[in-house]
């Protein structure tokens, strides 16, 4: 695979038959706090990761490259099999680009698949985030993510293409604003710190995994393709997936050294807990929570008095993921990854909690509330003779 090109790849693609049909709604305005996630699918060192697809914790190899403060070859969580795509050298490009553009292009096979599971007549824009500064590497890449949907057969439907370099906020990420968009949006958010700039940005802010510090994180990348509806904001319509609303956001104190400073980190934690998940909205607990990295022995004990303190019975060993064994850690694409670790597993009738607490200043929640309908207690009492008959 890491010899052929995304064009190589298109003719094991069938594309789908497009019949003749009323054009896609255009330049609709939508609900810029809430949306809804449908299906998705990641690289990462572990493999893929999809709907209904889990693989197994990833291994860390030592990097040939890139080396800590003593010379010592440093551990890193890479993407296996990426493809071999055209060179940006000659845009000027910093060389982080390339290895984005070869993470894009190996993710588009697969975006070809989420998006034949668009309902007809609905339109879809696609955004890429990546941290991506040279004006010329972004037009090319947009191009060649354009090429490849009207290769795959996927022109009419196809909406605006565009790029932003952040990925941490979504709901700012595929914001239309006043001049609308589709109906649906595909999320490709790519990002990868196996460069020794952003060794030493992790360096700088002390979250850097070395000899001296064995509770930092390493470096990672991820590329993360969702495919996400938008909600119009005068349309009650029948709903899939999981809603997502805006994240909560809360600064924390500073944790005084000694034997209090897990008292006073939960503290932080169950705030922002009541917040994100208050009873009346969610009366069920989540079934599982996804965590951007557990640093320190001090924070797991943080996040598992919060969250046993708030479900009892939900412990962070048994119904927590934490995104650092499956990738590392991978920068601008965290936020979508967490989001399809949360989505792969999950039942359509369960809630998942999206949970950061690596930075010392600050901790941050996203929800993923199921919009599956709870049966009345007549229908699943009918179901459930019609099992035993």
């Amino acid at each position: 695979m890491s010899g052929a090109s995304i064009y190589d790849l298109l003719h094991e693609y069938e594309a789908p038959v497009v019949e003749e049909e009323e054009a896609a709604p255009q330049n609709l305005t939508y609900q810029a706090d809430r949306l809804y996630l449908i299906s998705g699918i990641a690289l990462t060192a572990a493999g893929s990761v999809a709907m209904g697809k889990m693989p197994e914790q990833a291994v860390s190899e030592l990097s040939q490259d890139l080396k800590d403060t003593r010379g010592q070859r440093l551990p890193v969580y890479g993407v296996k099999q990426a493809m071999s795509v055209e060179s940006l050298a000659t845009l000027g490009a910093e060389g982080k680009a390339q290895r984005l553009h070869e993470l894009v292009q190996t993710l588009m096979h697969d975006v070809m698949l989420l998006l034949s599971d668009l309902p007809k007549g609905n339109g879809c824009d696609i955004v890429l985030s990546a941290p991506l500064h040279s004006t010329e590497a972004q037009r090319l890449i947009l191009e060649h993510m354009r090429s490849a949907m009207i290769k795959g057969g996927f022109e009419a439907c196809l909406g605006d293409i565009r790029h932003v370099a952040s990925g941490w906020d979504p709901h700012a990420v595929l914001d239309t604003g006043e001049e609308g968009g589709q109906p649906y949006v595909l999320w490709l958010s790519v990002d990868s710190l196996l460069n020794r700039a952003d060794v030493a940005a992790l360096h700088q802010r002390g979250i850097l995994r070395l000899p001296e510090q064995p509770a930092g994180v390493c470096p990672g990348e991820a590329a993360v393709a969702l495919l996400i509806r938008r909600m119009p904001e005068e349309e009650d319509a029948d709903l899939e997936g999981w809603q997502l609303d805006r994240a909560q956001v809360m600064e924390r104190q500073p944790r005084p050294k000694g034997r209090n400073s897990k008292a006073t980190g939960s503290s932080d934690l169950d705030k922002l807990l009541e917040l994100i998940w208050p009873e009346d909205k969610v009366p069920e607990g989540p079934s599982w929570v996804v965590v951007d990295a557990l640093r320190t022995a001090d924070s797991s004990q943080e996040v598992s008095n919060s969250l046993s303190e708030r479900w009892p019975g939900l412990h962070i060993v048994t119904g927590g993921i934490s995104v650092a064994n499956w990738c590392g850690w991978p920068g601008e694409a965290l936020t979508a990854l967490q989001l399809i670790l949360a989505m792969a597993d999950l039942p359509a009738e369960d809630s998942a909690l999206v949970l950061n607490v690596c930075e010392d200043k600050l901790a941050r929640a996203l929800v993923l509330q199921t919009c599956a309908q709870t049966p009345e207690p007549e229908q699943e009492a009918a179901g459930t003779a019609d099992k035993e008959n």
